[in-house]
């Protein structure tokens, strides 16, 4: 088996005094799986989504789609459905009758008598799919918040965002339904992180796309139809839709999420990104991951630089050798995470979960004959493999957030970053007040963000941050923002140096032309009450007394228009 997951992030800007009100409103509605409150260290599940699958499960068990076994001619079978006696039959057949049985479900088996004649009582349990979705639901919020607890600083943890798992969705692809998840993270900052994450199970592994893998067609979406309140029965009306794609899914959980917050929200698709995670569970192929890689290097370029096969071939085999080793995060045995600038790719290696997937699998029964016709019987119905494969794909899904997390906050800075610097190409930032608040924001990014502050502690996973931010060019951006915002300073410098000197130029032209003003009667007295007085040029003085008074005030003219020149000049310069 091959296990593909797609995971797919986008960032919504919100009013952060909204904060309060958003998560109230989302709690509500009952338009989600379930929280975790990380101040209280509690966790709350929805009920009214408890009760609708109680209901479903009761449905495909009393109106089983199709006999659980293969039946053989020589044995006599007996069905008796099994329900809880809280469950209305009544309102079952109604529902029978207005929605039917899908193939969206699972036949779990489990033996409980066997005796040596052959014959035995076993229970099957036709799970609906969506039952599954939300018991990994509550597993991925146990195990985010268990990796936000262990690694990350108390403060970012109890105060500064909420996660809400969301209402999962179904996809159909190959003719068989996988589940499907939606997580969104609200940040006191004012932003959303909303992930969907689909997975997808394959019978090999799958060659190198014909078409860009962001642009995957899904042939079948089960959606929940969007509302701003949710009763237990809502759950059963879905939207069908037919080939979109993940940019598609990502806009209908974006209105999901406006109608249960009952705020509008809109996000910018130039920034989403993708993360991939690959599982290549075929048993006892590859005892090294790195040989699965080295067998699929173009499947792995393809996926990191969102190419197709045409464009993979365009490299030479030492290009491509270059690229994988250039996106290198983390790397062992059995598992290998790689980052491009805007993918990723995560891969489990085939033994990485298998042991634990068979203790999983194993009843725990100290009769071993018990266990061995358990798993004879398993193995006849061909439900072994599934329950194993069934395993092995839960393990991907939760143990992939141990990487999954701090890619997420990667992405958050580097959002931050690229927001920044948009802001800046648009002219927002022209004045002190602007730049001083641009500053702001910029070390408040610097500090919320940086790996010595957002952590607890030293180790893998501070190293994995950092390794990813690196990777993901996030640094390199911050590096720029930091040489721009340099020149910024210079530039409103500048401009308030020309304005200030514009400024005075302006002040010593009107003083000037005061001085000239009031300075004509000034020199007309100095005329007639001082050098009418002084000899020898008394006598020449007392004959024009206005021819002198009007020789000095065009002295005083020339002298300041020569001053103001020459100033002009200079700040021209």
């Amino acid at each position: 088996m091959f296990y593909k997951v797609l995971n797919m992030y986008s960032v919504i800007n919100y009013d952060k005094k909204l904060y309060e009100q958003i998560q109230k409103n989302i709690e509500e509605s009952r338009g989600y799986v379930c929280y975790i409150n990380s101040k209280k260290n509690t966790g709350k599940t929805n009920s009214r989504y408890e009760k609708y699958l109680r209901y479903k499960q009761a449905l495909y068990t009393i109106h089983k789609p199709h006999n659980p076994t293969k039946q053989k001619d020589d044995f006599n079978y007996h069905y008796e459905a099994l329900v809880p006696p809280d469950i209305d039959i009544k309102k079952i057949n109604q529902l029978y009758e207005q929605f039917g049985v899908q193939e969206d479900y699972i036949n779990e088996y489990n033996i409980i008598n066997e005796a040596k004649d052959g014959s035995y009582v076993a229970i099957h349990t036709p799970t609906p799919i969506e039952c599954l979705a939300l018991e990994n639901l509550i597993e991925i919020d146990q195990k985010i918040e268990k990796t936000n607890r262990f690694n990350l600083s108390k403060n970012f943890v109890m105060h500064n965002h909420k996660r809400y798992m969301l209402l999962p969705f179904l996809i159909k692809s190959e003719g068989a339904f996988t589940e499907a998840y939606a997580i969104a993270n609200i940040y006191d900052i004012g932003i959303i992180t909303l992930q969907i994450t689909m997975t997808f199970e394959h019978k090999k592994v799958i060659s190198t796309p014909e078409n860009i893998p962001r642009n995957m067609k899904i042939p079948e979406v089960h959606l929940y139809k969007s509302k701003k309140n949710y009763k237990s029965d809502d759950f059963w009306e879905k939207d069908i839709v037919s080939n979109i794609n993940a940019d598609g899914i990502m806009e209908h959980y974006i209105k999901q999420l406006s109608e249960l917050s009952n705020i509008p929200f809109e996000d910018d698709r130039l920034n989403r990104r993708i993360n991939w995670v690959f599982g290549d569970f075929d048993k006892n192929k590859r005892s090294e991951l790195q040989d699965f890689i080295k067998h699929n290097k173009d499947l792995y370029t393809s996926y990191l630089l969102n190419g197709t096969k045409e464009h993979s071939n365009r490299y030479f085999p030492s290009e491509v050798d270059e690229i994988l080793k250039g996106f290198e995060v983390y790397k062992n045995k059995q598992c290998i995470y790689m980052c491009s600038p805007t993918f990723s790719i995560l891969t489990f290696g085939s033994t990485l979960f298998y042991e634990k997937a068979k203790e999983i699998l194993e009843n725990h029964e100290k009769e071993s004959i018990k266990q061995k016709a358990y798993e004879n019987e398993l193995r006849k119905q061909k439900a072994y493999e599934e329950q194993l494969n069934l395993i092995l794909k839960k393990q991907t899904i939760i143990n992939m957030f141990d990487f999954l997390r701090f890619y997420e906050l990667g992405f958050i800075k580097k959002y931050f970053v690229r927001n920044l610097l948009q802001n800046t190409s648009n002219n927002q930032y022209a004045s002190t007040e602007d730049y001083n608040l641009l500053r702001k924001e910029f070390n408040f990014l610097k500090l919320q963000y940086d790996e010595d502050i957002l952590f607890s502690s030293d180790g893998s996973a501070k190293d994995l941050y950092k390794a990813i931010l690196e990777k993901t060019e996030t640094n390199a951006l911050l590096k720029k923002s930091e040489e721009l915002f340099k020149n910024i300073r210079e530039d409103i410098v500048t401009q308030k140096e020309i304005k200030i000197k514009s400024n005075e130029t302006n002040i010593l032209v009107i003083s000037s032309l005061l001085t000239i003003v009031l300075g004509y009667n000034g020199l007309r007295l100095i005329v007639n009450d001082i050098l009418t007085k002084i000899p020898p040029i008394n006598h020449y003085v007392i004959l024009h007394p206005l021819r002198f008074t009007v020789a000095l005030w065009s002295v005083l003219i020339f002298i300041m228009l020569y001053l103001n020149i020459k100033r002009w000049i200079i700040n021209r310069k």
